[in-house]
């Protein structure tokens, strides 16, 4: 179970749109395409990894998932909010203890609306969004494989349940964009889309015809002149989110499906594969960072200083921290299967 390269140098793509995003929104105001990049990233690789498992063993163990799930990601947001609630407290800043318990506990995307205050976790909505995910889609796809359901009637429910999803959002954000642009329902439609990929690809069957027009070079490329444009010119709104899988979608099934040409290689360069390893630390504690810099510096000084320090703690956080127990996770799982941070290759990957 190789690794896709190229993924993890999405994965840098995506958390420097977020980083540049919350350096100076004003001029930037789309760096939250870079969290739906991850929302797609994320449901294709959590859907492949879990029918694998189950073509492999004839089960999904649920207990072993979670283990495995908390190993990789609880330690490291530990580690934050230990750092950053002391700090917060010290500055007044928010409500450091209940911000750091809903960032632990994975509510922040809840509390946030609750709460209608600013944090130095609030950023950790997304990650909420993401347990939730993880917390709910497992066991609903253990259940379906269970009881026999063919890929295109699961595919047609989790279509019904992205545009449903989609007309909650416009219903309670309308024209603006309140806080309820954290909640899951807001980004059910760019995990369903990962989850697409990874039923079209599954079982070895190769990518479907009807699909290769739109995972080809050309789609990719497109798809990433989209993205910038959205970066530069498309603020925050609730259409803005299903427009951004249509651009951001191409872009990591090309990926996926292609691991020799151009826009490939381009993101399997070594230093882009190497931040996109180190992506979750560093989406963990740029934000911190970068508001409290804010606080007494322009956004050109903070973005600079912001991206050294974020480097640094991401990188101390995964070599001491971390990698300890990425290394426990099989031995407390009971289970060999590849987790989503070893980004797997599909069975069998045709180009486009």
């Amino acid at each position: 179970m190789r690794r896709i390269n190229s993924l993890d140098g999405l994965r840098t793509l995506a958390v420097l749109l977020v980083f540049v995003g919350h350096v100076d929104q004003r001029a930037l105001p789309g760096g939250y395409i870079g969290v739906e990049v991850f929302f797609i990233i994320s449901g294709y690789l959590i859907t492949s990894l879990l029918l694998r498992e189950n073509a492999h063993t004839g089960t999904i163990k649920l207990r072993h998932f979670y283990i495995r799930r908390m190993l990789r990601l609880w330690p490291a947001l530990l580690l934050f909010v230990v750092v950053v609630t002391p700090i917060a407290v010290h500055d007044r800043i928010g409500q450091p203890v209940p911000d750091g318990l809903a960032a632990l506990f994975y509510v922040t995307d809840f509390w946030g609306n609750v709460g209608d205050h600013f944090s130095l976790m609030l950023h950790t909505w997304s990650l909420a969004v993401e347990e939730q995910f993880y917390l709910v889609w497992p066991a609903l796809l253990a259940i379906a494989l269970r009881r026999g359901w063919r890929r295109g009637r699961l595919a047609g429910g989790l279509a019904v349940v992205a545009v449903l999803a989609i007309f909650v959002t416009y219903c309670t954000t309308r024209t603006s964009v309140p806080m309820t642009q954290f909640l899951p329902n807001a980004h059910v439609a760019e995990l369903v889309s990962g989850v697409l990929l990874a039923l079209a690809l599954d079982r070895g069957r190769g990518l479907p015809a009807a699909l290769r027009p739109v995972t080809g070079e050309t789609a990719a490329l497109a798809g990433l002149v989209g993205l910038i444009v959205f970066e530069v010119a498309v603020p925050a709104r609730w259409w803005a989110w299903p427009l951004a899988v249509v651009a951001a979608w191409p872009v990591v099934a090309h990926l996926v499906v292609d691991h020799d040409g151009a826009i490939a290689r381009l993101f399997a360069r070594r230093e882009l594969v190497w931040l996109g390893r180190r992506s979750y630390g560093f989406y963990l504690w740029h934000y911190a960072i970068v508001e409290l810099l804010l606080r007494s510096a322009d956004p050109l000084a903070a973005g600079v200083l912001g991206f050294v320090l974020t480097l640094v703690m991401c990188s101390l956080s995964y070599a001491f921290w971390e990698l300890p127990f990425l290394r426990l996770k099989d031995r407390f799982a009971g289970v060999h299967v590849a987790e989503p941070d070893d980004v797997p290759a599909p069975r069998a990957a045709v180009k486009a």
